[in-house]
């Protein structure tokens, strides 16, 4: 069970990493909150981790929006995937 949790949250790491290397807007938010003093104001860390989310939704809406043959392809994959391992 905690092997799984490690797993995804593993998973989750390599996504926020492939998308701040690929898009400047997320890296610009990563930069933005990790030099900023978010410890001083719970407020201004909760406003800037939806910030970043936001920003991370956008991205990722562009890039599957620019490769939409590939997120249908994966999208099926995955279904095939998981009707053979029968989840």
């Amino acid at each position: 069970m905690f092997k799984d949790a490690l797993i995804s949250g593993a998973a989750l790491i390599i996504l926020l990493i492939a998308l701040v290397a690929i898009d400047h807007r997320v890296r610009d938010r990563v930069v933005a909150a990790a030099q900023g003093d978010l410890s001083s104001d719970v407020r201004s860390a909760t406003s800037m981790a939806n910030e970043v989310a936001g920003v991370i939704m956008i991205a990722a809406r562009d890039q599957s929006i620019d490769h939409a043959p590939m997120v249908v392809f994966v999208f099926a994959a995955t279904v095939l995937v998981l009707g053979m391992l029968r989840l």
